[in-house]
This record gives structure tokens, sequence and C-alpha cells, in this order.
């Protein structure tokens, strides 16, 4: 009788546990209790929209906060100024914003850290100072753009006499960052290179370090884009040529011709097709629509928007969520 007492209760415990518990869903543990998106790896559906919260999810899985695609007006304020001493050519950043990564004319590959810059925790030197903002961009840290040769000379390592000078490792030309495009939790990053070859580092793990080089155009890569499911990307060079690459081979497996000129900009799609050749193209939220920047210096979406005398050519186009507005 007392063993029947105990199933008794336990079943009771458990019912009670499970409706009190509400969700069933199986919990994910690394264990560690550090769930920074850094830290975990996210599947490619993975969405943080809450079941509480009406939101919009845009492709790449990104989500919009409510009502940003309703809203009448938007408001952009500078608050942290990343000072390069070089021109910069490419910027991107991770899908949660937690770091952001920007190339240059001399070389070199920067890594921000967005939350540490918002917060303002360095400030701008007397030097630095700008009209509209205090707080300087916080580098985490950096490291060269390097032309590696097809064959590289081998490192001797001597012939293992304390007394053997170990030989320090070769040294490379360095290439402007022509481009930039970072796996969506900063795992690796691609680069483009002046002499048209691309470089794959990995930024988690071994940060820095070369793992590929992956060699078809013969011009600049002027622009990197990462496919949807982050297993193959595009690239675009000033030799006229557009390649979609396989990143588990390194292999080209389709390439776009036709061009006239360099490829200056490229976007993707949710569904099918990509933008006309231009200066600067993006899509709309919604992806029905397209934005043009052009080199006339107009940017077109069904009517021609004309810029002020002056302006010049429209490098950057990019839509806002509610449709209604556009930066260029």
């Amino acid at each position: 009788m007392d063993s029947d007492d105990d199933n008794d209760d336990s079943r009771e415990s458990q019912q009670s546990s499970e409706e009190e518990g509400g969700d069933h869903s199986p919990a994910v543990s690394d264990g560690s209790t550090n769930l920074d998106a850094e830290n975990t790896e996210l599947p490619s559906n993975f969405s943080t929209t809450a079941t509480t919260t009406t939101a919009i999810v845009l492709p790449q899985n990104r989500t919009l906060q409510p009502f940003a695609d309703e809203c009448k007006s938007y408001d952009i304020v500078p608050y942290v100024a990343a000072i390069h001493s070089c021109h910069i050519h490419s910027l991107d950043a991770t899908r949660n914003m937690r770091w952001v990564f920007t190339g240059g004319e001399d070389g070199f590959i920067r890594k921000y850290d967005f939350f540490a810059s918002i917060s303002g925790k360095t400030l701008l030197t007397q030097n630095q100072k700008h009209a509209q903002v205090e707080s300087a961009g916080v580098i985490s840290s950096y490291w060269e753009n390097e032309e590696i040769p097809v064959n590289p000379k081998p490192v001797v390592n001597g012939t293992g006499d304390e007394n053997t000078i170990q030989p320090d490792p070769p040294e490379y030309k360095l290439s402007p960052v022509y481009s930039l495009a970072v796996q969506s939790e900063a795992v690796w990053i691609l680069s483009g290179l002046e002499s048209g070859a691309i470089n794959l580092f990995s930024v988690r793990h071994e940060e820095g370090r070369c793992h590929h080089v992956m060699r078809k155009h013969k011009s600049p890569v002027s622009i990197l884009k990462i496919t949807h499911d982050e297993k193959g990307f595009v690239s675009g060079s000033w030799d006229k040529t557009v390649l979609l690459w396989d990143l588990n081979t390194g292999q080209v497996v389709r390439e776009f011709g036709g061009h006239l000129s360099q490829i200056s900009s490229l976007a993707f799609r949710p569904i099918e097709k990509v933008p006309p050749w231009c200066l600067s193209a993006c899509w709309s939220a919604d992806g029905n629509k397209i934005y043009c920047g052009r080199r006339n210096g107009t940017g077109k979406f069904i009517r021609s928007l004309k810029m002020p005398s002056g302006s010049g050519p429209v490098s950057y186009v990019s839509s806002m969520p509610n449709g209604k507005h556009i930066i260029w």
C-alpha cells in the first residue's frame, strides 16, 4: 500500500509540474550560463521574435521593433565617431550588431565593439573632437589583409638545436580592404583584395588567421555578399564579373557575365532576380521594390528623385522599414 501511495503522489507531482511549466520545449545547454549570441550557435531559421510581441521578420532572419514599419518619420542621430587615418572602402556587422568591421586603404581590418562604443566608454581626443559626437569607437582588435602568394615558401623551423635562430614568418604585401562580408555570428569573415583574391579569415577562434584564399577575379574585389544560408557567397570585381562561390569547396559554381563596367554593388532578393547594374542598389523591406542609385546623381523608385545640384553620384542607397523613406 505504501508503494501505491508513493506512485500516486509521484504522478500528482508530475502533473502539477507540467501544468506550471507551460512550455515543454527542450532546453538547450552548452555547459555555460553565458547566453550571449557570440557564444551560442543559432540555427539558420533562428528568430528573436517574442510570442507576446507583434514583429515583422525580414529576410536573413532579421526582426524589426513593433510599429517600425508604420512610423511616419525617422530620426538619425550620430552617437559615435570611429576615426580612421585613411579612406574606408568597406564596412559590415554581425546580425546582432555586436561587432562592426571596417576595411580601409591602409590594408587593415578593424573589429569594433559596437555595444562598448555606444555606451560611450571611450571619448574622442582633443584633436578628434567632432561637432555632433563625443564618443569614440572602441577597437577590439585588428589584423592585416595580406596578399598571400599562390605557392608561399614554407617556414624552416631549424634543426632543433637550442642555438639555432628560428626564422620569422614571411611578410606579405598589404592590400587595401576593398570589400568585407562577415558571418552572422562573427565566426569567419571574407575580405576582397587588390589582386582579385578573396581571403577567408577566422574571427572567433585564432582571430585574423587566413585559412583559405579563393582566386578567380583578375582585378580588385569591390563587393562581397554572403548567401542567406551562409553556405556560399557572391563576389563582384572591377574585372566586370560576378561570381557565385561554394564555401564548402572554395570553388566557383556560377558566373554572371554581360556587365560592361566594374561591379559596385550587389543585393539579394528573398525570392528571385537581382537588381540591375548601378552604382548602388537595395531592396525595400517587403522585397517588392528596388531602389537604384545611378551615376547621374539620381535615385530611382518608379519615378526619378533628383538630388540637389552638385551632389554628385549616388554611391549608397538603403530603404527604411516603413517603405516611405530611403537614404542615399
